[in-house]
């Protein structure tokens, strides 16, 4: 049952003498301040959310009274980047979760990293954030990860980048896809084949000739799990390459997107291939 306000303010009162509040307490002035936000009263809420935060030893009472403070607050970008630092480490990683909620328009992640009291998990879940909110700020700092030598910052950064990737990122995530070791280049594939744009398609074309060859196998798979249109020419080229294991590919690609307006040029290709398993995947 709600507390009439007369009430809750005298509980409160008699709570703030005290340097820890009983738990029957807390639940009753979270309720409160839950039903003042619900009336607009966004400073009294805040001022009881705050009090909790300050002397509730109960975990759930805490990050129930950080999310309401987070509602309630006029600047709630400036709230995060106070509140996160300053937060217990167990509490963190809720305040952090708050960036879901930060209004849309704001797109300027990056000064979160600032913080020098981030340890490596803070920026990990920071990272992950603000690339699923698409905020492009925070590619530099994803591509400084994945150039860095700490393998839980090189996998966020690959996580991220299927958010934030550009196609300057192509040649590092090729790169890392055929030559890291897993989860990373598991990652930096699923970071090629998801990455938004058409230019990121014609990007992956240009960059099949002059590619190594364990980096054409990584862009011909792109090429399929992307769907590129207009890509047989290239796929053909490929398909005439020196080394087995990318005609093989080239060829497997082709079976599934080819048509009938590239039927010459493969009666061409397996009439001048002398390797039995490259006619056979021309069949």
């Amino acid at each position: 049952n709600a507390i009439p306000l007369p009430e809750a303010r005298e509980l409160l009162n008699e709570a703030e003498s005290r340097l820890t509040y009983p738990k029957e307490t807390t639940e009753k002035l979270l309720s409160v301040a839950e039903r003042l936000e619900s009336l607009g009263k966004a400073a009294t809420a805040a001022r009881i959310y705050d009090s909790l935060r300050s002397h509730s030893n109960d975990f759930m009472i805490q990050v129930a009274a950080l999310n309401g403070a987070f509602r309630v607050s006029q600047h709630p970008v400036e709230f995060l980047r106070t509140e996160i630092p300053k937060v217990t480490p167990k509490l963190r990683r809720h305040a952090i979760r708050l960036i879901r909620d930060l209004p849309d328009d704001f797109q300027n992640g990056v000064i979160f990293f600032k913080e020098s009291s981030l340890n490596d998990a803070d920026k990990c879940q920071l990272l992950i954030l603000f690339a699923e909110r698409n905020d492009s700020s925070v590619h530099a700092t994803a591509y400084q990860f994945l150039k860095g030598n700490r393998a839980s910052l090189r996998s966020a950064a690959l996580a991220a980048m299927e958010h934030l990737g550009n196609p300057s990122d192509i040649a590092l995530l090729i790169e890392t896809a055929s030559k890291a070791s897993e989860p990373e280049s598991a990652l930096a594939r699923k970071a090629l084949y998801r990455m938004p744009g058409e230019a990121v398609d014609v990007a992956i074309l240009e960059a099949l000739p002059g590619s190594s060859f364990s980096n054409q196998v990584e862009l011909i798979k792109a090429v399929e799990e992307r769907a590129i249109p207009n890509a047989s020419k290239a796929l053909l080229k490929c398909a005439q390459s020196a080394d087995e294991s990318v005609r093989i590919q080239a060829l497997k690609v082709l079976a599934t997107t080819t048509d009938l307006s590239n039927l010459e040029d493969l009666v061409v290709l397996h009439t001048r291939s002398e390797e039995p398993k490259t006619r056979r995947e021309i069949e």
